[in-house]
């Protein structure tokens, strides 16, 4: 799609609300796709010359739980998550953050959802200090976060 000009793709893929079972269903089901699509995506955008012109996004809206529960399962958890970013220009290689040993706050360099929005947008060429008007011309900033300095 991305070859044949279509400029924003979006893939979404259920099931990774891993109540139960999760370590089972993380190893037979939810991660070997992903093992072998993310990887290959990267290299055929790279082999295509692609990948300077194109933001790959893969994220989640929270994280899990760092105590696993009483049905082998990690529960919502809203304090520390992941994004991987790779592409427009973003170096390969880093990790940003930190955790806390068992996964469940952020020790170092936290970076917020509307840090992320705000990268994404600036990489699509959307300027941070873009100023939406509402229906009733009052003015409201588009976007609230910082520019995550070391993927721009």
């Amino acid at each position: 799609m991305i070859e044949s000009g279509v400029r924003f793709v979006t893939v979404t893929d259920g099931g990774w609300d891993t109540h139960q079972n999760n370590f089972k269903s993380l190893k037979d089901s939810r991660l070997p796709p992903i093992d072998q699509a993310l990887p290959q995506l990267l290299i055929d955008l790279e082999d295509r010359g692609l990948l300077d012109s194109t933001l790959v996004c893969w994220l989640t809206d929270f994280g899990r739980t760092p105590i696993v529960n009483s049905a082998s399962g990690r529960d919502h958890w809203a304090s520390s998550g992941f994004a991987i970013m790779a592409g427009a220009g973003i170096p390969g290689g880093h990790v940003l953050g930190e955790t806390t040993a068992d996964g469940g706050a952020v020790a170092k360099d936290e970076y917020l959802s509307e840090d992320l929005a705000t990268t994404i947008y600036m990489k699509l060429g959307i300027p941070a200090d873009l100023i939406a008007h509402s229906p009733d011309g009052r003015p409201i900033r588009l976007i609230e976060g910082k520019p995550i300095r070391e993927w721009m």
